[in-house]
């Protein structure tokens, strides 16, 4: 009895098609390993500069002026004057008022303060941003709020941002509704704007935009943002945002 023991040979395109199928279950695997990293390594950095002695908030702040030297980053202009009428619509508006025992400059930095150290990496991990100190055309302190993207031929590593600009008011000038009591008097108004920057956008960024600005609300009336206004002795006048 002669045994036929000649293997049997799969039709090339079957042996094709299996192969594909390998390859397709490794590369999703591969992608779903890299999207797990992304959402850990934001929480990985926080916990390993905590563990250094280093505050969330210093971290924020150390993380978006490091990333003036990205290579994804375009830092050109960051320092530069920037003019507010070159950013159009408001997408937030918050109207402080102060004590009169109160200085202005005082309020003014105090809201500075608040701007400048808040963590607006933490809101959106997974997009890619820098927020950076800058000055408007006017001498004036900003802060610029900047989305990324992979810098190609065709486009640029900036998407598009918010402008987050601050300054003293009048009460009586502005018109505003101040009820006054035998304690105290209201000495004047600190405005911050948030103006959305457009230029460079592809697809509008409007989510990533409500999400900033409704966290930043809702971080003065909480922790260290609630702090620093109560010791500047500042309250929140009114607010007027895209998404009330």
């Amino acid at each position: 009895v002669f045994l036929n023991l000649t293997p049997i040979q799969k039709p090339a395109h079957a042996l094709i098609a299996s192969n594909m199928k390998i390859l397709h279950l490794f590369l999703s695997i591969f992608i779903w390993c890299l999207i797990g990293e992304a959402f850990h390594l934001p929480s990985r950095a926080i916990n390993a500069a905590v563990s250094k002695g280093i505050s969330k908030d210093n971290f924020y702040s150390n993380v978006a002026l490091e990333n003036r030297n990205n290579p994804l980053c375009d830092s050109s202009g960051y320092f530069d004057g920037i003019s507010a009428d070159d950013h159009e619509e408001t997408i937030l508006r918050i109207n402080f008022s102060f004590s009169e025992e109160s200085s202005g400059d005082r309020a003014l930095e105090a809201i500075r303060e608040y701007t400048k150290s808040f963590p607006f990496a933490a809101i959106l991990p997974v997009q890619p941003l820098t927020y950076l100190p800058v000055q408007t055309t006017s001498g004036e302190p900003a802060v610029k709020v900047t989305f990324l993207r992979k810098k190609t031929a065709e486009k640029g590593s900036e998407d598009g941002g918010i402008l987050w600009l601050s300054s003293l008011g009048d009460v009586r000038s502005e018109g505003m509704d101040v009820i006054y009591n035998e304690s105290t008097s209201m000495g004047g108004v600190v405005h911050l704007t948030a103006k959305r920057i457009s230029k460079g956008q592809t697809i509008s960024k409007i989510f990533s935009e409500k999400q900033i600005v409704l966290a930043f609300v809702k971080g003065l009336s909480e922790g260290r943002g609630k702090d620093i206004l109560m010791q500047a002795g500042i309250e929140v006048r009114s607010i007027f945002h895209l998404w009330m």
